[in-house]
């Protein structure tokens, strides 16, 4: 029985983690109408795709992509850099390597992690999976105070904390969480 919970439970985490990954895996793909880019990946996506060009290209000194032969200062370009490594050694686009292999890495790391630490701590699989399903698709109540202000929703930001939503939009953000839990 226990080996077929764990079963199970793995199954329903992976699960969670594609439907996670899911709006980073539809963009950098190629659609009758050019390459799409879905909500922030129009501007983030792009800037960390050129910096793991970049990085790809030479590891050091990091070049910023925007600025031709100026050095990249003041950015925490760590994710990118081991992105451009990988790249050398895998045979992957960036598109495929940003949008689709490290988004489900990190969401299935993220989802195994948790459930982990949280089983340890409560001994109860039952918390593992709530708290699995709050770090995939938890969000703060910004929402009500937009509608009740402006007659909308929106408010992801409004109190300055990230949503589960962006978590894999931003991939320091994203890789720390599991080295977080880990630590």
């Amino acid at each position: 029985m226990n080996r077929k919970h764990n079963l199970i439970t793995f199954v329903f985490i992976c699960t969670l983690a594609f439907i996670f990954a899911l709006p980073m895996i539809r963009s950098g793909r190629l659609y009758d109408y050019g390459l799409a880019f879905w909500g922030p990946n129009g501007h983030d996506g792009i800037w960390h795709l050129g910096l793991i060009e970049q990085f790809k290209k030479t590891i050091w000194p990091p070049q910023n992509p925007v600025f031709a032969l100026e050095p990249l200062n003041n950015y925490h370009w760590g994710f990118n850099l081991a992105s451009g490594f990988l790249l050398r050694l895998l045979p992957l686009s960036s598109l495929d390597l940003y949008f689709r292999f490290f988004p489900l890495v990190l969401a299935l790391s993220l989802g195994v992690i948790s459930y982990l630490f949280i089983k340890k701590r409560t001994k109860s699989s039952r918390t593992g999976i709530y708290f699995v399903l709050l770090n995939f698709f938890a969000g703060s109540l910004g929402w009500i105070f937009t509608l009740l202000k402006d007659g909308q929703i929106g408010g992801e930001s409004l109190f300055w904390s990230m949503q589960s939503i962006s978590t894999l939009i931003n991939p320091p953000y994203a890789l720390s969480l599991p080295l977080f839990l880990l630590a």
